[in-house]
């Protein structure tokens, strides 16, 4: 058929819009067109043969219809222009309705993504204790943002909405190389951003900042080296006082320690030329024996 099965409530039907409003279990089936956003629900029904993952549909996250409470985020650029597909994590500890002040706390975690507005909604139920969001989305510097009860002296103050602007993220890159010079591929890359972690450091005393420049800026195994040994990222900060680790890691050769040699200078990883030798995994067994 030319489009999918439509979803009905009550005799009336829903558009994508309505889509992002509505809670999952809130209604049997789906509307989609071909020509809306490739988006999904977990209770749409597909016709026969058809397979939303496998034609580049994506899973759409909606409140859990047991969440009584919201935040709606919206994510914009440096010019003010809502960005769509932006990733976001919610990690949330909270006391569940009904439990007693000192009752055994749930965590929530769930992934959420920017509408055309560059809006996404979290939700959660009962009492927050303490809610993490990271933000990212390719080429951009991702962002870090709390309101946790133990630290922070407006924790009970999560806003209905909330706005975070993306900045553009900057290029660092290099090349990972064997003893002898020759690469490395398949490397996987992680850096962490150790400029920010003074402003992670918990202070009631001292104003909230928000949002934060996130620590990781890879680590999932999202930068992974070529056949030449190289690899760049595309999400770091401006700055030429940037305190970065870059830590890589292969199944033949040891981890890169950090702490050994000189290690390359913000400069040689911004012209992406940073080199980074790793030593054959036995070898090192050998000479800590």
């Amino acid at each position: 058929t030319d489009s999918f099965i439509a979803a009905s409530v009550n005799g009336t039907n829903f558009d994508m819009a309505d889509l992002r409003r509505i809670e999952s279990g809130s209604l049997g089936t789906w509307r989609f067109n071909p020509e809306t956003p490739p988006l999904f629900s977990a209770a749409t029904r597909f016709p026969e043969g058809f397979s939303p993952i496998e034609s580049g549909w994506r899973l759409l996250e909606l409140p859990h219809a047991e969440d009584s409470q919201t935040m709606t985020i919206r994510i914009v650029d440096e010019q003010g222009r809502p960005l769509s597909d932006v990733k976001i994590f919610q990690n949330h500890v909270y006391l569940p309705d009904g439990a007693p002040a000192d009752g055994r706390h749930k965590i929530k975690n769930h992934y959420y993504f920017t509408d055309e507005r560059g809006q996404a909604t979290l939700s959660w139920s009962g009492t927050s204790v303490d809610l993490r969001v990271w933000v990212e989305k390719a080429g951009y510097v991702p962002l870090h943002a709390m309101w946790a009860a133990d630290s922070q002296p407006d924790d009970h103050e999560i806003p209905n909405n909330y706005e975070m602007t993306l900045s553009s993220g900057t290029t660092i890159g290099g090349i990972v190389q064997d003893e002898n010079g020759a690469p490395i591929s398949n490397a996987f890359v992680e850096i962490e951003n150790l400029s920010v972690l003074e402003f992670y450091a918990a202070d009631p005393t001292q104003p909230v900042r928000r949002p934060l420049h996130s620590r990781w800026l890879a680590g999932g195994g999202e930068i992974v080296t070529d056949q030449a040994g190289r690899w760049r990222a595309t999400n770091v900060p401006q700055g030429s006082k940037l305190d970065l680790r870059v830590q890589i890691s292969h199944a033949n050769f040891a981890t890169n320690a950090g702490d050994e040699g000189i290690p390359p200078t913000i400069d040689e990883f911004r012209r992406e030329a940073a080199i980074i030798v790793l030593e054959p995994r036995e070898e090192v067994k050998r000479r800590k024996w």
